[in-house]
């Protein structure tokens, strides 16, 4: 069989420092990997304001994080009947879609079997608790899991470490890894997650031992993020956003998320319990600069955020979050992708089969169609399950049984979400027996 193989030139109005690489795992719909931190107790003013990073907002790192980011103003870590008691219930509620635990719910590991994020969605993961994970369950559900123990516990960062002690170097290891999982998630310790009330914590720059620390918490995510010296546009080298997994070959999605609207005497909650949370991905198609008041956002609360992570990976929900909306205004909804294209005499059912690298898309047309014989008939299709993030191979062949007919295939085009066409073949292709065409493309 004689193949035709057509490179398409990028027409994205995207620079190239935006362009992802190729990965190993499925591609999501916005996002490829998703890296959770973990955070404590604290009022969404206390620690971001109004979400703008003006001349009003708290604390300088997380401020400074604002332009690049996207945060929910009416974020409820205690919607849908989660526990008022949080911790351990939001945790809970953020990774199983249910509720029913209360703090030191499981100290021992190994508690409950339960379905949950990193155990029954078919998702690669890597979970860290720093030091000795001193909250164990509480701050770190993954432990009290039967189908998530035995890593979790491999995921304690030390297991003789003192409490201060700043120990994030695996999840780094992870961050420059060859093949990075698609979910991570990391519990610092209450010296560094703003809660405080730990005896063993110092007070100094990143580590409180009284209610709050939210200064110090910020200046834990700094070091951690982009180092002592650098900024979210230029992170110091050794920082988790200057790894691998945040350059432009990856479409990652950073959330830093806190559990809870924790009264402290750093600020008070207000009535809707609005709760911190911030949403970094400048390759993940993350809205820069955006604070999120639409009826998709306000309200929301953990289940939201795990039928979000659900639905970018296309994975089956869970319990609670089944009828929860997915956060899809937080995302510029780029990173979705429609073929279109003209099709001559595709009159026979299945009489067309297009794959992507090396997946079979769809077959044309569904059903006999006698109505397209010897006309152009239009066909789009949705390619976003298949598409993957750099080289891209789409084929065009025809069945066997019609043999004797050449079919034609003219005015291929690719679009994204935003509507951008990021491919373009005008060009009239044989399409038969003894000639299928491939298309080889970049995103």
């Amino acid at each position: 069989m004689a193949t035709l193989t057509v490179c398409l030139t990028l027409l994205s109005v995207f620079v190239s420092a935006h362009l992802p690489s190729a990965h190993a795992s499925s591609p999501g719909k916005n996002f490829d990997n998703i890296v959770v931190i973990a955070m404590e107790n604290q009022p969404y003013s206390t620690i971001l304001g109004d979400g703008t990073n003006d001349a009003n907002c708290p604390l300088m790192f997380l401020c400074s994080m604002l332009p690049y980011s996207a945060t929910i103003l009416q974020y409820n870590g205690y919607g849908q009947g989660i526990d008022t008691g949080c911790s351990a219930d939001c945790y809970f509620a953020l990774t199983t879609g249910t509720t029913g635990v209360s703090d030191q719910w499981c100290n021992s590991g190994n508690c409950q079997s339960v379905a949950n994020i990193a155990g029954d969605l078919g998702l690669t993961t890597a979970l860290y608790c720093e030091n000795a994970c001193p909250r164990q369950s509480d701050h770190y559900p993954f432990y009290g899991y039967t189908d998530t123990y035995s890593q979790a516990l491999a995921g304690f960062t030390c297991t003789s470490c003192t409490e201060p002690t700043t120990s994030f170097g695996q999840l780094l290891n992870t961050a420059n890894s060859e093949n990075p999982p698609q979910f991570v998630w990391f519990t610092p310790t209450d010296c560094h997650n703003m809660h405080g009330d730990d005896s063993n914590c110092p007070n100094d720059s990143t580590d409180c031992n009284t209610s709050g620390c939210p200064t110090a918490g910020d200046n834990y995510l700094k070091q951690m993020l982009v180092g002592s010296g650098g900024t979210i546009q230029s992170p110091a080298s050794g920082s988790l956003l200057a790894s691998s997994l945040f350059s432009s070959g990856h479409r990652t999605l950073l959330m830093i998320w806190w559990d809870e609207c924790g009264n402290s005497s750093s600020g008070s909650c207000d009535s809707t319990n609005d709760t911190p949370n911030i949403f970094y991905g400048p390759n993940a198609g993350v809205k820069e600069g955006y604070v999120c008041t639409t009826t998709n956002c306000n309200g929301s609360d953990e289940y939201n955020i795990l039928k979000m992570i659900e639905d970018n990976f296309g994975v089956n929900c869970l319990v609670n979050d089944c009828n929860s909306n997915d956060l899809a205004d937080l995302f510029t909804g780029t990173n979705t992708y429609t073929l279109s294209f003209q099709g001559f005499d595709y009159d026979g059912a299945n009489e067309e089969t297009l794959t992507l690298n090396n997946q079979q898309l769809i077959q044309l047309p569904a059903v006999d169609s006698p109505q397209n014989g010897g006309v152009y008939v239009n066909f789009t299709v949705d390619m976003t399950p298949l598409v993957v993030t750099g080289t891209n191979t789409l084929v065009f062949t025809h069945a066997n049984s019609d043999c004797g007919v050449t079919d034609t295939t003219r005015n291929v085009q690719i679009t994204n979400g935003a509507g951008t066409i990021i491919f373009s073949d005008p060009t009239e292709r044989p399409l038969d027996c003894t000639h299928s065409i491939t298309y080889t493309f970049n995103v």
